[in-house]
């Protein structure tokens, strides 16, 4: 099973919206942004940023591109944490991607925006656009005639995600009990590998 993004509810109805409309795909922009920084422990033996946050949008940008390959891939990063410079990790990335009928996907990725847990994600169609927001801790704004005040973003992926691991491991429960098939195929996993090795190449290269 293992991508909890195909689970969530948000991410399910903007995938069916793109479908349902057969309208062909410009651009894709994808944000995924964790609020703290990992124990190094945990980070030393996580196979870097593409393997362990980007992956997962990867695999949402797959469904939404019928797991076709992008004909060209470049991608840029920056560390300014110390602690991440000492064992060569990425803290920030940027990636753009193009696809041979001309679509246009970008990944903007963190692993240390203190301001919340930051995943969103913006598909433009022909007449079309459709935006996945923040999830915060309230959907209440407060409108004065000096600013507008709002909740702040979910603080971690247990909060941002917790119903979508539920609908995962229910589904686990379900493929093993009822013979439900398996939704990760191995080819969506080998497209995913190849995305991710082409922008491993690209920061590798530095072109």
């Amino acid at each position: 099973v293992g991508y909890h993004k195909r689970f969530d509810a948000n991410y399910q109805e903007i995938i069916k919206k793109v479908k349902v409309s057969n309208l062909p795909i410009k651009n894709i922009k994808m944000t995924l942004k964790d609020n703290f920084i990992p124990p190094i422990s945990y980070l030393q033996s996580s196979g870097g940023i593409v393997l362990d946050m980007l992956t997962h949008d990867i695999d949402i940008i797959n469904l939404l591109m019928n797991f076709k390959l992008p004909s060209e891939v470049v991608a840029i990063s920056s560390t300014q944490e110390k602690s991440l410079e000492e064992i060569d990790e990425i803290e920030n990335i940027e990636v753009l991607m193009k696809y041979p009928d001309g679509e246009l996907v970008t990944i903007t990725s963190s692993r240390n925006a203190g301001y919340g847990y930051d995943h969103r994600m913006e598909i433009v169609q022909p007449d079309n656009l459709l935006v996945l927001k923040n999830d915060t801790d309230t959907l209440v704004s407060h409108y004065t005639s000096q600013a507008i005040e709002g909740s702040k973003v979910k603080y971690n992926f247990p909060e941002r995600f917790k119903e979508a691991y539920l609908n995962e491991i229910n589904y686990f429960y379900h493929m093993i009990v009822n013979e439900y098939p398996t939704l990760v195929t191995e080819h969506s996993l080998e497209v995913n590998h190849k995305i991710a090795d082409l922008i491993n190449q690209s920061l590798l290269e530095k072109r």
